[in-house]
């Protein structure tokens, strides 16, 4: 059997040396008969070099050609460009490159230059010279592999020996983190625009198992940063040995209709030992019926109530996976319209710690959470002394009361709150503790993981912890759900359920500048984009402040959400004093209205359903209100759906009857079809009508406005020239208001 492989292999690499892909080839089968990972074609690039080069590393297809960087041990490890035709079978050109330009490995195009990453920098390359233009980027680490590029953002991502792939932008700032899997190399990564679902990530990285090393080819949702469960393996190259993943880019260049995925592998050709390089070129299939996957679909697919002040009502939502192979995961959260206001990290508060503690203790503080009104407050013990829990006003302007914490060895280092219960952080469990009377109720083992920092989710019952780079995420019962590596090292963890689009899980770290804030998804650590830096209050513009930890709550002052944080300040002389500062959030909390109950996070197997219930509260009167459902999922197709909400809390029967006197049953019948798409029907509880009507959209803009007088009863307004979304129809006469809402299709 082994024979037999060695000479199957040897055949395949004879058969790619003598029938390599070009653009010039008859596909017409081939497009027919691949499918995703299929190989389309190979060829040996070392085997075409000068020397021959032995230790390729980038490749890119550019107008026709291939272009590859290697460092030549042969040539006293010269690095080289080398320009090869399309058929992959002739070398055209070459070029020395600098001995600076050190192991440029991943490749990308703007159109314009092309890109090379190397040691802490990525290198702009002209095509014509095949030398760098002197433009360089910063890279997010030392040591870089891959690297693609995305021309709707213009930012690159960049992934180096680490799990994570950075998305920057030309200034090399850091715009969004995605963790790959911990343990494999991320060798080369490319940018996928012609995928059903896209725009998705590729990472060119390696199976290892006891029988099987091989490459192997991951995608990624480049939104989510979630894997879409769609893999293929790479083929062996390689008459000697094991190959090994190098480098990745991709085209639509090479054959008409189809897009390449262009790998470098790792092989020897020759003998056991010659390092030569290949490249193969394995197919997208874009133009096939769609990567398979769960596929999801909601019933209904809007939410349109009225309800009198006080009542309240509850509606299902079935969410349902058509897929008969796939497992669809799914979570469910609240998104509200963005208010126009300042960005984050407004100083609502600030107020010195140490010095309002220090007749009681001269511990530092480590941790903190706002619960009933009050700031609770940890110190980490001293040489002699036990930790401590204050209770300090919301204004900090007094210390409420004070106690000494016996019940751990060390007392608890982090805190947080799900609202009722404090859970603080100890050497091998977590400390669940009713706050009034302050007493330990219950324990969660947490063996094998310190963390510095704690946040807990209250609606699934999750407890984040955060110890150095990594997040163990682990349910009430003590058990793992989640994994994953950060990108900055936390001093501190808040859960946020309250900006739109959340939850969302916030970072205090230490930056440059001082303490940054950053927000993340929860379930990759992924940026979100949104992020401030804190107020420095040391003494000295050369002192910065350090972060410590944060807590986020919508209940420290009306209609605001804040993030309260504890900060470490540096005086002229070198004394610390430990602050706590309160930042605006610059979100208006939700209200009551709107709340998902049951479960809102869910795994649905193939062919199966779950139910979201949705409640809606009439809290204010003669209200008119709107959100977004939205569930995020792993369908291919639909990874992010919204079901959009409209509520009109009405005043209560009595009032109503009161306001309407003249008209008790109002101007408003009935507005059918709804949703609507090209014409909406009006139906009057009287034939004679004269008035007014109006049409306002979700923004409060009127978009439509026309005086009426008719005498059938039944108006029809045509609508085609309406965006998709929610409107709000008002009608008047001399004496009465009328209104309803409906959905644009």
């Amino acid at each position: 059997m082994k024979n037999l492989r060695y000479y199957l292999a040897t055949l395949l690499i004879s058969f790619i040396l003598i029938f390599p892909v070009n653009s010039n080839a008859n596909n017409g089968a081939l497009k027919a008969t691949t499918a995703v990972g299929d190989t389309l074609g190979a060829f040996n690039a070392g085997f075409l070099t000068p020397t021959p080069d032995r230790s390729l590393f980038g490749v890119i297809y550019i107008d026709d050609h291939y272009y590859i960087t290697g460092a030549d041990p042969d040539a006293g490890w010269k690095r080289k460009m080398y320009k090869i035709s399309g058929d992959g079978q002739e070398l055209i050109d070459f070029s020395i490159l600098p001995d600076s330009l050190i192991l440029l490995k991943g490749l990308t195009y703007d159109g314009e230059y092309m890109y090379a990453a190397g040691l802490a920098k990525i290198y702009q390359i002209d095509l014509e010279t095949l030398q760098p233009t002197g433009v360089t980027i910063a890279a997010p680490m030392y040591y870089t592999s891959g690297l693609a590029y995305d021309p709707e953002t213009d930012h690159f991502w960049v992934s180096g020996d680490g799990s994570q792939i950075f998305e920057i932008n030309r200034s090399g700032n850091i715009v969004n983190i995605i963790s790959f899997l911990p343990e494999l190399p991320t060798a080369g990564i490319a940018w996928d625009t012609w995928s059903i679902g896209g725009p998705y990530l590729w990472v060119w990285s390696m199976k290892y198992e006891p029988d099987d090393v091989r490459p192997l080819a991951y995608q990624i949702k480049a939104s989510t940063g979630q894997y879409t469960g769609i893999t293929f393996e790479g083929i062996s190259t390689n008459q000697f040995g094991v190959d090994q993943a190098i480098s990745l880019s991709m085209s639509d260049q090479i054959i008409d209709g189809k897009v390449a995925f262009i790998a470098m592998q790792g092989s020897n050709y020759q003998n056991p030992y010659d390092g030569l390089d290949w490249v193969v070129l394995y197919d997208l299939d874009p133009e096939g019926t769609g990567i398979p996957g769960p596929i999801i679909s909601v019933n209904p697919t809007f939410i349109q109530n009225n309800l009198y002040y006080n009542d309240s009502i509850e509606v299902d939502v079935t969410i349902s996976n058509l897929s008969d192979q796939f497992n669809l995961n799914w979570l469910a959260t609240l998104e509200y319209p963005e208010n126009e206001m300042n960005p984050p990290g407004d100083v609502l508060l600030e107020f010195n710690g140490t010095e309002l503690a220090s007749s009681i203790t001269e511990n530092t503080f480590s941790s903190l959470v706002f619960l009933n009104g009050f700031i609770y407050v940890i110190t980490r013990p001293g040489p002699g002394s036990n930790a401590m829990l204050l209770k300090i006003s919301a204004d900090g302007s007094s210390i409420i009361s004070s106690v000494e914490l016996y019940f751990s060895p060390y007392g608890g280092s982090a805190l947080t709150t799900d609202g009722v219960y404090l859970y603080a952080t100890s050497q091998y469990v977590i400390l669940k503790i009713n706050p009034d009377p302050l007493e330990v109720v219950g324990n969660i083992l947490n063996t094998n993981f310190f963390p510095n920092a704690i946040a807990i989710d209250p609606q699934n019952e999750l407890l984040y912890l955060a110890g150095s780079n990594a997040m163990k995420v682990i349910n009430m019962q003590g058990q793992e759900v989640n994994f994953y590596i950060l990108s900055t090292p936390p001093s501190g963890l808040a859960w946020d359920n309250w900006s739109p689009g959340g939850p969302f899980l916030w970072v205090y770290a230490i930056g440059e500048n001082g303490p940054v804030a950053f927000r993340t998804h929860p379930s990759t650590g992924m940026h979100t984009g949104v992020s401030f830096e804190g107020t420095n209050f040391s003494s000295s513009d050369s002192l910065t402040d350090v972060a410590g930890d944060i807590f986020v709550t919508p209940d420290w002052q009306q209609n605001k959400l804040v993030l309260i944080a504890l900060q470490t300040s540096t005086d002229s002389i070198g004394d610390l004093s430990d602050r706590v500062v309160v930042y605006d959030l610059a979100t208006i909390p939700p209200p009551g209205w709107i709340e998902l109950t049951g479960n809102t996070v869910g795994a649905i197997g193939p062919l199966s359903s779950d139910i979201l219930t949705v409640k809606l509260r009439a809290i204010m009167p003669d209200t008119l209100t709107t959100a977004n459902v939205v569930i995020n999922n792993n369908s291919i197709l639909n990874s992010r759906l919204v079901i959009p909400v409209s509520f009109l809390m009405e005043p209560d029967i009595q009032t109503n009857v009161n306001n309407l006197s003249n008209s008790p049953t109002g101007l408003i019948q009935n507005v059918y079809p709804n949703p609507a798409t090209n014409q909406l029907n009006i139906q009057f509880n009287q034939d004679d009508v004269d008035g007014r009507i109006r049409i306002i959209n979700n923004l409060g803009i009127e978009v439509y406005a026309t005086d009426i007088r008719q005498n059938t009863g039944l108006f029809t307004l045509s609508i085609e020239t309406l965006p998709a979304g929610i409107y709000h129809l008002i009608i008047s006469d001399d004496i009465s208001v009328d209104q309803r809402s409906f959905l644009v299709r």
